[in-house]
């Protein structure tokens, strides 16, 4: 067996630091942890996401997790661990008719987070050694699944974030000002209501942590495993891509799914929880690099790593750590303290010679431009760029950046789109692009490759500006806060606004599953009312109204269009796309109906209200009399596929 590309114990390097930082690399391997009891775990990651686990722990089991969740009875999972048979412990069960695959596709999803949120906690001197590109648990269990690496980092996090970390994370973000990042999806992190409502208050204004922590929403222990979650993904903002998801879209990177929507493959075989001496014959050792309170990667590389550029986003597991530290310094440039690390690890597509690795960072700092470029006269800058000029973005001046660089906090969003503050919705429209042409980090001058991690952040800031004016709503809450309107709710009042349509949104979702329509439609209505701009409020309200016995055509008309609209502000927000389903049901289009429901099913195997009207469609056409159809076996062969 080859030797293990990174190593070191989890004293230097949390497992909860380990899971950000995997998925910041998008690094596909096995990660192999041994315990000061000898006993050995492994952790398969695929594009970043932990997507396989071997753990040696009891409450982990399949059969464990499938009898608490209630998906089973003890009789059906007992004779299913007594049968002989080789089949994996879901097929036995599914033979069975003790399992239904939704409730599969749960516990499966939920034994991989036990699995991770119980190696959160193992004890601090456990060692573990990383093997790129290397499938150690190829015959262990099933297929890799895909669950959301957000939800999976919060888990381990919440479950066992080491206190001195999350303080240490923390200690730089007291005198700061923080805010969400544009293209942050916190819904994805399966927080809390309480936790949501928090967040609710940071969306509508950047607060300091002591704001955050006078508003008494949450304990502030609770409070500070959030921020250090949300600093250490970068989904606070410090001028860089949140982790997860691609820069200015609602998709997510890697194969991972939102919480609970587990794709899968066979389950896991019975027996098999306990992992022995080894993951296979001869690859129990971790590798003679490991030390009692050394984290290295590879033996060779004794100094510290540059920093990476802010372009690459590369850091080290170490480094995860230290930048939330230094989150204070990063809101206004970022700057980051890397642990060594090889090109083979933290630098998948660019490898850098060994001399340059192993070269301290003091005497790797960014080297100014050429002479002959920082030199240039201020006379050549203001000429009339050139048309290829205008593509590349080499207009953009040194002198331009820094002084935008030196006082991007203190402007105001018309300041940043250089656009007066009674400027019309047109010309508003027309800033953001002409502005992107020039301060997009793709279109910075090569030679200027030491300021990209300045215009990242100011391109952030100038993207976040467009959003707030482009919507007319945003635009004049915005101005009431600058002082622009005298008219309206105080900024105090929004707040309390925010607050109170959450927590009347959250009642409804309770009426609703109690079905007491009438209390749940008129809380449902107060949470739109209050909050018009969130779509699952609006999306709630519309598909209750349509649900009503005295619902009338024009009222579920009325709700398709409310539900459409939302779908155009969260594409990807299954329940929406169900209750879309439901509401186009009722109405009488079944074909378009089908066609959310597939869309449902497909993005969330646990749903099982999707996978029922698909079943009772095909029953209805006659299309699934026998078990071996072709429904029914593809549906097995996608979930039970060697």
């Amino acid at each position: 067996m080859s030797a293990p590309t990174a190593t070191g114990n989890l004293t230097s390097t949390p497992f909860c630091e380990l899971l950000i930082y995997a998925l910041s690399q998008g690094l596909s391997g096995s990660l192999v942890l041994e315990c000061p009891d000898r006993t050995k775990h492994a952790v398969l990651f695929v594009a970043g996401v932990a997507s396989k686990g071997r753990v040696n722990h009891a409450g982990t089991r399949l059969g464990q997790v499938l009898l608490q969740q209630g998906a089973v009875t003890a009789e059906a999972l007992r004779a299913a661990l007594e049968s002989d048979s080789d089949e994996l412990l879901g097929q036995r069960l599914f033979a069975l008719g003790a399992l239904d695959p939704g409730a599969l596709a749960r516990g499966l999803s939920e034994q991989l987070m036990r699995q991770l949120s119980w190696l959160s906690g193992a004890p601090p001197a456990t060692a573990f050694a990383y093997y790129a590109g290397v499938d150690l648990l190829e015959d262990w269990g099933g297929e890799p699944l895909r669950v959301d690496p957000l939800a999976a980092i919060w888990r381990a996090i919440d479950a066992h974030a080491p206190r001195e970390r999350v303080e240490a994370a923390l200690a730089g973000l007291s005198d700061k000002i923080l805010r969400l990042h544009p293209d942050s999806r916190v819904a994805r992190f399966d927080f809390t209501s309480r936790m949501r409502g928090l967040l609710d208050v940071l969306k509508v204004k950047p607060q300091s942590r002591a704001s955050l922590e006078a508003t008494g929403l949450l304990e502030r222990p609770v409070l500070h495993k959030l921020l250090y979650t949300l600093a250490l993904t970068r989904h606070l903002d410090t001028g860089l891509p949140p982790l997860g998801v691609v820069p200015g879209s609602r998709s997510q990177v890697g194969p991972a799914v939102r919480p609970g929507q587990s794709q899968l493959g066979p389950a896991v075989r019975p027996g098999q929880s306990q992992v022995g001496a080894a993951v296979r014959p001869g690859q129990s050792q971790l590798g003679p690099a490991v030390r009692s309170g050394q984290s290295q990667i590879g033996a060779a590389v004794q100094e510290p790593a540059a920093p990476p550029s802010a372009a690459s986003g590369n850091a080290s597991p170490a480094a995860v750590s230290s930048a939330a530290a230094s989150a204070a310094s990063r809101v206004s440039a970022v700057r980051t303290q890397v642990a060594p690390v090889p090109a083979s690890v933290a630098r998948p597509a660019v490898t850098a010679p060994a001399s340059e690795r192993q070269e301290p960072a003091a005497s790797r700092a960014v080297q100014p431009p050429p002479a002959a470029v920082a030199a240039r006269p201020a006379a050549a800058t203001a000429r009339r760029v050139s048309s290829e000029a205008l593509q590349t973005g080499r207009f953009l001046a040194r002198e331009e950046i820094e002084a935008r660089l030196a006082q991007v906090d203190q402007l105001t969003h018309y300041e940043l789109l250089e656009l007066p503050p009674d400027a019309s919705q047109e010309q508003i429209s027309q800033a953001f692009p002409t502005l992107a042409r020039r301060w997009h980090p793709d279109r910075l001058s090569p030679e200027y490759g030491d300021l990209r991690e300045a215009v990242t952040r100011v391109f952030a800031r100038m993207t976040e500006a467009n959003r707030v004016l482009g919507n007319p709503n945003s635009r004049k809450s915005y101005d009431q806060s600058l002082g622009n309107d005298s008219e309206g709710p105080s900024e105090q009042d929004q707040v309390a606004q925010v607050l109170r349509s959450a927590e009347a949104f959250q009642k409804a979702e309770i009426l609703l599953k109690k079905k007491d329509l009438e209390r749940a439609e008129e809380l449902a209505r107060l949470a739109h009312e209050g909050d018009p701009e969130q779509p699952e409020y609006a999306a709630l309200y519309a598909f209750i109204r349509a649900r009503r016995p005295d619902a009338k055509e024009a009222d579920i008309a009325a709700s398709l269009a409310m539900l459409k609209k939302a779908i155009g502000k969260q594409e990807n927000n299954v329940k929406i796309h169900y209750y879309l389903a439901c509401v186009l049901k009722a109405s009488g289009q079944m074909g378009a109906a089908l066609r959310e429901y597939r869309h449902v099913a497909e993005h969330d195997p646990s749903n099982v209200d999707a996978a029922r009207e698909i079943r009772l469609h095909e029953m209805r056409k006659g299309n699934s009399k026998q078990p071996t159809s072709q429904g029914e076996a593809g549906l097995f062969g996608k979930l039970f596929k060697r």
